[in-house]
């Protein structure tokens, strides 16, 4: 009996036996394994570095896998499923080469190939160094006359410098370069400033901390000295019927210095020596010298040489009004016309010069009666011969009557 239970418990472990591998068999035929390059690459990750040691010039972050399963499998796959590593440990200051470990979480699926298999890289200790921040002032012989500029201030005074041992060893000096460009009032700059060696060569590779800082650079005006504005000196007055539309100085402003005292009693600004206007039709334009107390000299050049002044003139713009009678142009042969009225009032605008001389023959109103018939027609009269630069504002009436009859 017990022989028996014995078999039959056999013959059923070598059933189960033989239905796993028909399974397997029908498995492997219908998704048998197959190799095949994974589509991502890996990061790399650096393990074991040195407290206070820094990596650099690391020759590849990342690594490509060729790997082989099943194809079910492999689709399943992501770059979380991957971990690729460079071990550091026991390593010194230097350039080394570190083989790159790669692992697959899922355990039925083995990497059979990857690039790289090793990577280069520099182990360098970290450093921290203060530097103080250097001004430049690029333009400083181009100073505007009787201006100079006081000590820069830099906020903050001090840059870190963090990085290699080796790089941050080389830089000796900060510098932020300023451009005054001319001006009058203090400069205020954001800048960057450049780490440079002993030999004024930029270091790179390095970022100061923080990235940029503030630079005043105070501009002051020299004792004795003074901006002042140009005033012209206009005498005499415009032909009739004319007006001072525009007047303009150049330079408008001069530098100048003096006794201190002169310099006081000073209002502000400076006269040109006259220029006079009388009769004037046109523009003028003038160079003239300036006016100047005693005491005080102009430091500009352009000034020392003379201003220019323009005055521009220009024809006051009025109005008039006219009567004229209407003129009949046009009546066929056989017919005669009446107007009524046969008088209107032409205004006129433009430069009072123009209507001042305004002739009775220059500005002419008619009518034209081409092909009219006998009857009353209402008809707009027009205006000719008006001369150039003056216009037509109106016509009053604007419409006539005209009653056209057989002539005697």
């Amino acid at each position: 009996m017990r022989g028996s239970l014995i078999e039959n418990i056999g013959l059923a472990v070598l059933a189960l036996i033989l239905a796993l591998l028909v399974w397997m068999g029908a498995t492997f035929q219908e998704n048998p394994p197959k190799a095949q390059l994974f589509p991502e690459p890996i990061p790399i990750e650096i393990i074991n570095r040195p407290r206070g040691w820094i990596v650099r010039n690391q020759s590849a972050t990342a690594v490509r896998v060729e790997v082989r399963g099943r194809q079910d499998r492999l689709n399943l796959l992501t770059t979380s499923s991957f971990r690729a590593t460079a071990d550091l440990a026991g390593l010194e200051a230097g350039l080394h080469q570190i083989p790159v470990e790669v692992e697959c979480s899922d355990r039925s699926v083995s990497i059979i190939a990857q690039n790289p298999s090793a990577i280069s890289l520099t182990l360098d200790q970290e450093e921290t160094k203060e530097i103080p921040v250097q001004v430049n002032i690029m333009d400083k012989d181009n100073m505007p006359i009787g201006y100079t500029y006081r000590t820069p201030t830099v906020q903050p005074s001090f840059v870190n410098v963090v990085g290699p041992k080796s790089l941050v060893d080389e830089v000796t000096q900060a510098t932020v370069s300023v451009w005054l460009q001319g001006s009058k009032s203090t400069v205020e700059r954001r800048l960057t400033p450049r780490l440079l060696n002993a030999e004024g060569r930029t270091v790179e590779g390095l970022t100061p901390d923080p990235s940029t800082v503030t630079v005043q650079v105070p501009i002051e005006q020299e004792l004795g000295f003074r901006d002042v504005t140009i005033r012209a000196n206009i005498t005499g007055v415009p032909a009739s019927g004319y007006w001072i539309s525009n007047l303009t100085v150049q330079p408008s402003t001069a530098t100048i210095f003096g006794t201190p005292a002169a310099l006081s009693n000073l209002e502000g600004f400076l006269e040109t020596a006259p220029v006079d206007v009388s009769g004037a039709k046109a523009n003028l334009v003038k160079t003239v010298p300036l006016n100047l107390p005693a005491g005080i000299s102009v430091l500009s050049q352009d000034a020392q040489k003379g201003v220019q002044v323009t005055v521009e003139i220009s024809a006051i713009v009025g109005g008039q009004t006219v009567q004229r009678g209407i003129v009949k142009q046009g009546l066929s042969l056989g017919l005669k016309a009446s107007l009524s009225p046969a008088v209107v009032d032409v205004i006129l605008s433009g430069p009072l010069p123009l209507l001042q001389e305004l002739k009775p023959d220059e500005v002419q109103v008619i009518v034209e009666l081409f092909g009219l018939s006998v009857g009353n027609h209402q008809l707009k009269p027009q205006a000719i011969l008006v001369p150039e630069g003056l216009q037509v504002v109106k016509i009053v009436p604007d419409t006539v009557n005209v009653t056209i009859e057989l002539g005697p």
